[in-house]
């Protein structure tokens, strides 16, 4: 068998990882479909695929191949027109493909295999270009040649994406533990409706934001994998081949977020869902600090999960855009003291700024020390209140100084043996060069709502009542 020639056994299809997302999605489809039906050829997996393509899917798989032999218009509709896509089907992948330059051998544009290439348009592969658009392609070709070991994994990308909102969605992984959750989830998922005879097409989600449906994913993986160690890397493409308005967005999960959410969701589940259940935006509603839970503006009910899923929420967002959510901490811990909540480990934060911020353990333990003086100074004088305004005060970085500044003098005017911090412990942990200063006014803050819970100090010396109802307003608001 010449090399340009692709057998349809399943010995002869490459699934060596090519860097291209939907080739290596339908690759890893393929090689889950060659586990589970052994006794099958590819060929014979091509037809029982565009046999539920068509039939049971009634050709709706438009937004990953437009106008193909299996969505063109001339292919769907009346049974007749139906038997003709699966007749084109079986014959496109049972010839050799003509390639562009019809004797050439050439390099397949996404693995590099050398023979001879089909030429690919959006009718098989997802956001390419169409043959009016000559410039799209290399040396203005009219369409992006590939294999045929790359033309037959795409065919089977409908098997490994699921619908969210009106676009699909395709998860990209760099550890395969993650990467087989996605295949059952979907490829698996498939092939049981199927079995059922319950499959009417492409995997709809119960989500309609990308962003809080990878959250989802990933808190799905780390349950299912339940390993201290786990880390990963998780890309979403969110992406639409259908029609005149093409799109992808990529979300993106970075190994310290994945890592820190390995961690909450272990060994501090029930207090990372309260804290991103307060941050889901919802219009016309208010927190219930005694149920942790929603409650609607419009009639007085509880709200349900469901009701807020695909809201904005503020703690995806950051962990996503790499900003912050170490302020978002602090008023959670805050509030739990204010509101005389269960006592809250500060776990959260702590694995926060070591698995995202990568804070060194000595800076910790400088704030630490630190946030017991100021505590120490604040129960000798029965001052917490004036302490802890003029920290949550600063706003400014040379703010937060000057208030270090009044805290080491009022230690060595109180006679305590030792200093609050030394010098060079000041230049090297408490204000690496690098350090964002709000970091560590926001951990010192939380370690003295800590201590504060610890002591059993009662809320009324340290915050006011309209503090309080202040906290609660700006919960009404979806903030």
């Amino acid at each position: 068998m010449k090399e340009d020639e692709v057998n349809m056994t399943n010995v002869n299809i490459s699934f060596k990882p090519t860097g291209d997302p939907f080739v290596d999605a339908g690759g890893e489809a393929l090689k889950y479909l060659i586990d589970f039906y052994p006794q099958k050829t590819v060929a014979e997996l091509i037809d029982d695929m565009a046999n539920i393509f068509i039939y049971k899917w009634d050709n709706k798989i438009d937004s990953v191949q437009l106008n193909s032999n299996i969505t063109h218009n001339t292919r769907r509709g009346s049974q007749e027109k139906k038997n003709k896509a699966i007749i084109a089907v079986r014959e496109y992948y049972k010839d050799t493909p003509i390639s562009y330059a019809k004797d050439e051998i050439q390099h397949c544009r996404i693995c590099g295999k050398s023979g001879i290439l089909l030429k690919a348009g959006r009718e098989q592969f997802c956001l390419s270009g169409s043959e009016p658009f000559v410039n799209f392609y290399h040396s203005h070709e009219e369409g992006l040649l590939i294999c045929k070991d790359c033309s037959i994994k795409l065919f089977f990308l409908p098997l490994i994406v699921i619908q969210i909102g009106n676009m699909l969605a395709l998860l990209q992984t760099n550890n395969q533990r993650s990467q087989n959750y996605w295949v059952h989830k979907t490829v698996k998922e498939n092939l049981d409706k199927i079995g059922k005879n319950n499959s009417e097409g492409i995997i709809k989600s119960e989500y309609g934001s990308p962003k809080n449906a990878l959250f989802k994913i990933a808190s799905d993986i780390i349950t299912e994998v339940n390993d201290d160690l786990f880390t990963d890397y998780l890309q979403l493409y969110h992406f639409t081949n259908f029609g005149a308005s093409p799109n992808c967005e990529i979300y993106r999960l970075p190994n310290p977020v994945f890592s820190f959410l390995n961690k909450v969701i272990r060994y501090c589940h029930s207090d990372w869902s309260i804290f991103v259940q307060r941050h889901y935006h919802i219009k016309k509603s208010s927190w219930d600090y005694t149920g942790d839970q929603w409650i609607s503006g419009k009639d007085n009910q509880t709200m349900s999960e469901g009701d807020y899923l695909n809201n904005p929420n503020d703690v995806f967002e950051r962990l996503l855009n790499d900003d912050s959510i170490l302020g978002l901490l602090r008023k959670f811990y805050r509030d739990v003291y204010i509101h005389n909540k269960k006592h809250s480990q500060i776990t959260m934060a702590i694995y926060y700024i070591k698995e995202v911020l990568g804070m060194r353990q000595e800076q910790i333990d400088l704030i630490k020390k630190v946030a017991n003086v100021v505590f120490d100074l604040a129960q000798k004088e029965h001052t917490y209140k004036k302490y802890l305004v003029m920290l949550e005060g600063a706003g400014k970085a040379y703010q937060l100084r000057s208030v270090l500044l009044r805290i080491i003098k009022e230690n060595y005017k109180s006679g305590a043996a030792e200093p609050v911090v030394r010098l060079q412990d000041y230049v090297d942990y408490l204000f690496p060069d690098g350090q964002f200063w709000g970091e560590v006014r926001d951990l010192m803050l939380i370690y003295l709502y800590e201590r504060l819970h610890d002591e059993n100090i009662n809320r009324q010396d340290v915050v006011d009542t309209s503090d309080i109802a202040e906290t609660a307003e700006e919960t009404n608001e979806g903030a």
